[in-house]
């Protein structure tokens, strides 16, 4: 270890005799490199007296071996040591000049370490002067020179007290040793010798009392502070020299009678209690007439005074002064939030915020903001709550979020029973129930029959709810003597006339269809419907294709259809329908085969590209993501697009290193991005940066053209004359040229060109980032102190690839890196949550990804200890409604996921219903009888009124439960009418008709 040491010597007569001592006294104080002094500590010494010059050659050598004092201090006697060399009665002192050379050990040993060597002065002296009388050492270290001779051999500080500092260099010591005691060493304007000051609450002359002065010319004034806020009463102040009980230094209180009332707080120093309740009650009209004024004003040649005017002119009852307090609000908005409010209202509010514009606004007002939202108590409808105010965007959480007075409103949802994403108009549910936002659906119960939906010609329903029916068809022809499509022709193509039944002819019903004259007989092999049964030749009675012949079931969403050589069709598999696409829903309709819905915007999906996040549906059948990360110059392809650093046109560029003057803004070009590393910027760049800009500077323009920090320096602007220009101090400035050390000083000529105008109040002088808020001109020519935002407000660090940005309340913003949360037991996006604790992690799709399962995802509770475990049929189960652990329901959807659409009989057609009665029984004067019966479990039974299961359905019953149906079905007017049924299953397939069943009305 190394040592230091703070000589203090002198040369110590040991007694008044005529004998010439042959030694003189040494006294030292040890300290270790930190200045520390070695109490109580051995050390070794070796002093070596040199001859000529510090380096000379050695006269005498002597050690000792010591033990420092409390104070570091130790003493010794230089010739009456241990000798190493040469004698010291034999040194010539009077032959040349000595040198005292010092060297320590601080662990006592004697591995020494130089200390120094100093010119002996009063030795040579002493040592031939005889008798001699010396004065005791001197506190302090000064150097003594007396007559007799005796000096302090080497100056500085005290060592008999361990040391006394001057550390403010004032005269005055720190220790008591060495009076008078400096009490604040650090402060050289206190000190015994200084005069009491009156109001600072400081001890400047070390008296022991501050703020003691008697003389009523150095008292200062303090103001009441009644109410206890700190804050004075102008109207109530008291002269003294130290500051009275119940009064403060300040007289900003515009209400000493209320705690809750002071600056920044329901008091405005601009601003009459009356003009700060108006704003208060009226800030959204205030609010819109400043922002416009803001807009109208910012390119002008003075904003100020156009805001200023455009306010006055607004009719509000606001003096000048208190509208100064929305002009600084404005200026503050144009420093910090330009881009954000050209952006959108939205960005605008969220920059006011975090910039400090509106906390400087309310503070100038003296209005409560207490949730900091930008909107006064008076104004905002619940001042506890930052996401309540007048304007914000109503959300479902049963509160009033834009203050209009009602709650959720405009947020109901609607139920959609058939599950195809439009709901119904007339079902209307809370918005924190079960539901879609889309009330569209014009038939709730028919998942086909939706606003996106393709209208289908003939079937007689509004397919498409666009409240037409069938339109673009034209209208169908009808068997009533007329001709209802306009052809020209009537009852064309009904087979009017044609054979049909038991030797009958086709005639018109009386309904608009037609019906056989004679029905009934039995079938034969004529091409000609003889049971009137709707089947032509069925039976057999033509004989059979072949089993396997190919053949049409009439349902679209059957494929492979066969004969079974009995003259019956089998359904064949049913249609795949699956486009791959997970953004659309898969369905077939019966009548016109597959179907492709656009999934609604927000659904879930994954568009395979790895670099992007939060993938979901945009409402076209399309999915998309966000980009991860932005590209960087780091060598890495930070988006994801195939392209690196400056390959990419989307490399984030950076700034150039000179950001002063005109240089202000200029950009590194991408070309400048080379090997993932950023070059130095070159004069080329600035050039093409900067039209101002000149490597010297040559052009008076009032601007640093060179980017030194100087403006027009080298005299450019020579002569100093014109009425342009202002000669201050023998120096010449341009118009609008700030005073170099004071930015709120500048050259106005038409105030005065021989001195510095001031900038007006409210003018930022020291530009705010999103750590520290803009000074602002006093209008008196100084500029107000920087103030750094509290740590915790929301910045921008400049690095694309951070997150969660915060000032540190030091003036400096630094972020999270960006990274996404993924199942590795590591919390790669910094937000203090790791894996399935974070909301935020990425999900990953389940093993199996076929039929229904395609699109599945890993819930988060699936990660565990850092890594995925396997789905399990509930995870299956739960993210797909259509799921099955094995195939139960004909749907075209392959819904137990292993490649196969309704295998094992899913799609086999149901039993064809049988109607068994009616309630009341036939005959009866009831014309909507109940109709009763079996059918297959879930069937749908269509009625018709015919003996063959023609035509449109007149009845449409509920999924049948239980095997049975009982189902009201409308009946011919005193006639008998022939009912008979289809049963359609859950995936669509349609059973053959019913038997018939008759049924009798009697008036």
């Amino acid at each position: 270890m190394r040592f230091l040491t703070l000589f203090v010597t002198a040369l110590l007569c040991s007694a008044l005799t005529a004998q010439v001592p042959q030694a003189f006294d040494f006294q030292a104080v040890a300290r270790d490199a930190s200045g520390n002094v070695l109490s109580t500590q051995s050390v070794g010494v070796r002093l070596t007296v040199r001859s000529g010059a510090a380096t000379g050659p050695i006269a005498y050598r002597e050690t000792h071996a010591v033990v420092t004092s409390s104070f570091g201090l130790f003493s010794v006697a230089v010739g009456q040591g241990n000798t190493v060399q040469g004698e010291f009665a034999t040194v010539a002192w009077g032959s040349a000049p000595h040198y005292l050379q010092v060297e320590l050990d601080g662990s006592g040993g004697s591995t020494y370490v130089d200390m120094g060597t100093t010119q002996l002065l009063s030795v040579p002296y002493a040592l031939h002067a005889g008798s001699v009388d010396c004065p005791t050492v001197s506190l302090l270290g000064d150097t003594l020179k007396q007559t007799n001779g005796c000096f302090v051999i080497i100056p500085g500080l005290s060592a008999a007290n361990g040391g006394c500092l001057d550390t403010d260099n004032d005269g005055f010591y720190n220790n008591a040793a060495c009076p008078p005691l400096d009490c604040n060493d650090a402060d050289a304007q206190v000190n015994p010798g200084a005069a009491e000051l009156c109001g600072n609450g400081t001890d400047d002359d070390c008296d022991g009392t501050p703020d003691n002065n008697t003389d009523p010319q150095t008292f200062v004034l303090f103001y009441a502070d009644s109410d206890g806020d700190g804050y004075g009463d102008a109207a109530i102040s008291n002269s003294a020299c130290a500051q009275p009980v119940g009064h403060v230094a300040n007289d900003d209180d515009c209400d000493d009678s209320d705690p809750n009332i002071f600056p920044g707080q329901n008091c405005s120093v601009l601003c009459t209690a009356a003009e700060a309740a108006w704003v208060s009650a009226n800030f959204a009209d205030y609010r819109e007439a400043l922002m416009n004024a803001f807009s109208n004003c910012l390119f002008g040649n003075d904003p100020t005074a156009c805001i200023q005017n455009s306010l006055a002119g607004a009719g509000f009852p606001l003096s000048a002064e208190c509208n100064s307090c929305g002009i600084t609000w404005a200026n503050c908005v144009r420093t910090n939030c330009l881009i954000p409010c050209v952006q959108g209202q939205a960005a605008c509010n969220a920059c006011m915020n975090t910039a400090g514009c509106n906390a400087g606004l309310m503070q100038c007002f003296g209005l409560t903001d207490a949730d900091s939202d930008g909107w006064p108590a008076g104004s905002d409808c619940d001042d506890a709550n930052a996401d309540i105010y007048p304007g914000a965007q109503e959300v479902c959480d049963g509160l009033d979020n834009d203050c209009d007075g009602i709650v959720d409103d405009q947020l109901n949802l609607f139920a959609d029973q058939d599950e195809d994403g439009f709901g119904d108009p007339n079902a209307p549910v809370p918005c924190s129930g079960v539901g879609v936002s889309n009330s569209g659906d014009c038939d709730d119960s028919e998942p086909l029959t939706n606003p996106s939906a393709t209208e289908m010609c003939g079937d007689g329903i509004d397919n498409n709810c666009d409240g037409q029916v069938d339109e673009d068809c034209g209208p169908l022809e009808l068997c009533d003597g007329l001709d209802n499509d306009g052809n020209g022709q009537i009852d064309e193509g009904l087979g009017l006339g044609q054979a049909c039944g038991c030797g009958g002819v086709v005639i018109c019903d009386g309904n608009g269809g037609t019906t056989c004259s004679q029905p009934g007989l039995p079938e034969t092999c004529n091409g000609i419907d003889d049971d009137c049964d709707g089947l032509i030749d069925e039976g057999g009675v033509c004989g059979c294709a072949p089993a396997g012949t190919p053949c049409s079931d009439g349902n679209a969403c059957t494929v492979n259809d066969i004969e079974d050589g009995a003259c019956n069709c089998i359904s064949g598999a049913a249609a795949v329908c699956d486009d791959g696409n997970p953004c659309t829903f898969d369905t077939c309709n019966p009548l016109t085969g597959c179907v492709f819905i656009a999934a609604p915007a927000g659904t879930a999906c994954d568009d395979g590209n790895p670099n992007t996040i939060n993938d979901a549906c945009d409402g076209t059948g399309v999915c998309v993501g966000t980009p991860v990360a932005n590209e960087v110059c780091d060598g890495l392809d930070n988006d994801g697009d195939g392209l690196t650093d400056a390959a990419d046109p989307g490399l984030v560029l950076v700034l150039c290193e000179n950001q002063i003057g005109v240089c202000n803004g200029v950009q590194k070009t991408s070309n400048l991005c080379v090997t993932g590393t950023w070059l130095t910027c070159a004069t080329s760049d600035y050039t093409s940066g900067s039209a101002a800009y000149e490597p010297n500077e040559v052009t008076c323009d009032t601007q640093d053209n060179d980017c030194d920090g100087q403006v027009d320096e080298d005299n450019v602007c020579d002569p100093c004359s014109g009425p342009n220009v202002c000669n201050i101090s023998g120096q010449c400035f341009t118009s609008g040229q700030a005073n170099p050390v004071a930015y709120c000083q500048v050259c106005n000529p038409l105030q005065s060109t021989t001195s510095w105008s001031f900038r007006p109040f409210g003018t930022v002088c020291i530009q705010g980032t999103d750590c520290t808020f803009s000074s602002i001109c006093d209008g008196l020519g100084q500029c107000g102190p920087l103030l750094n935002r509290p740590a915790g407000t929301a910045c921008d660090d400049g690095n694309p690839n951070t997150i969660n940005d915060v000032c540190n309340g030091a003036g400096f913003c630094s972020g999270t890196a960006m990274a996404n949360e993924v199942c590795d037991g590591v919390d790669n996006d910094g937000d203090g949550l790791t894996d399935a604790a974070d909301p935020g992690l990425m999900l990953v799709l389940c093993e199996n990804q076929i039929g229904v399962c395609n699109g599945v995802q890993k819930t988060s509770n699936l990660c565990v200890g850092g890594a995925w475990v396997t789905c399990a049929t509930s995870e299956y189960a739960s993210s797909s409604a259509a799921y099955e652990t094995s195939e139960v329901t004909c749907d075209t959807q392959d819904n137990d996921c292993d490649g196969i659409a309704d295998e094992d009989g899913a799609c086999s057609p149901p039993a064809a219903p049988t109607i068994t009665g009616s309630t009341p029984l036939s005959p009866s004067n009831n014309n909507t009888p109940t109709l009763v019966g079996t059918s297959d479990e879930a069937t749908i039974v269509r009625f018709y009124a015919s003996n063959n299961c023609q035509g449109a359905p007149v009845a449409v019953s509920d999924p049948v439960s239980g095997g049975f149906f009982g189902q009201p079905v409308p009946v011919g007017l005193n006639t008998i009418t022939v009912i008979t049924a289809k049963a359609t299953s859950v995936g669509g397939v349609v059973s053959t008709c019913s038997s018939s069943f008759t049924y009798m009305h009697i008036p």
